[in-house]
């Protein structure tokens, strides 16, 4: 299955077995935002051919998606990352999120500032031994738990790798999905991020699979007569 199929599955799955949640607070911001939502969604799908393939299956937001994927394996714990003022989404709200000048995270900050390790150490590790199980980058890290200090905290828990008959699996776990705002680009950086990885294990990039468990798959209610049309 492509990933575009799986996307319009999951798609039709929120619209036909939603429920309305009245959540307090949205992306640290106050006040109540209902959302139709269902629990515990896995998308699965391969990507093959070539990354203009990839980008048409899957259509995320471009280029505001190529710059970030960019930031997110330079090496660099951007915080906060320069693209994010070209963000599609709720642009005046970034402001909102930053204390001081800096974001409460960043993807580049935990793939490369993470305290016990970064991406360039899983990639090390599945070059000594490319069958591991235990290649697996964590977004998530033990400081949000419970959220005690009250910030944003990830969406994503973290990816894990793995190499059989040489080909890439890319296993993306992630707690909470919007499915308009987020649902593409998220899918098309784990993707990007297995071409990524098997690049550096001298792998076949595009001949992978990847397979999403999203814990709360959601959008605001008013927006849930979207779901069935094709330009979302």
């Amino acid at each position: 299955m492509n990933l575009s199929i799986a996307i319009h599955g999951a798609k039709q799955y929120l619209y036909h077995r939603g429920s309305r949640t009245e959540n307090q607070g949205w992306q640290s911001l106050e006040g109540f935002y209902p959302t139709l939502e269902v629990i515990g969604v896995r998308i699965s799908g391969v990507y093959s051919g070539s990354l203009d393939e990839l980008r048409e299956d899957v259509r995320p937001n471009l280029p505001w998606a190529d710059q970030h994927f960019a930031e997110r394996v330079s090496g660099i714990p951007y915080n906060p990352p320069p693209s994010h003022v070209n963000w599609p989404f709720a642009k005046k709200e970034n402001k909102t999120f930053i204390e001081g000048e800096k974001f409460s995270h960043t993807y580049p900050e935990r793939i490369w500032g993470g305290p016990g390790g970064t991406l360039s150490d899983v990639v090390n590790l599945l070059k000594k031994d490319i069958n591991t199980r235990q290649a697996f980058l964590p977004i998530w890290f033990p400081e949000d738990t419970g959220n005690t200090n009250g910030v944003r905290v990830p969406c994503t828990l973290g990816y894990q790798f793995l190499v059989r008959e040489g080909k890439m699996t890319v296993i993306y776990s992630i707690r909470s999905c919007d499915v308009f705002r987020h649902l593409r680009d998220d899918v098309y950086m784990a993707a990007r991020l297995g071409i990524w990885m098997s690049d550096q294990l001298g792998l076949d990039r595009m001949d992978g699979s990847l397979i999403m468990d999203i814990g709360s798959l959601h959008c605001f209610v008013h927006e849930g007569k979207n779901l069935l049309n094709a330009k979302y």
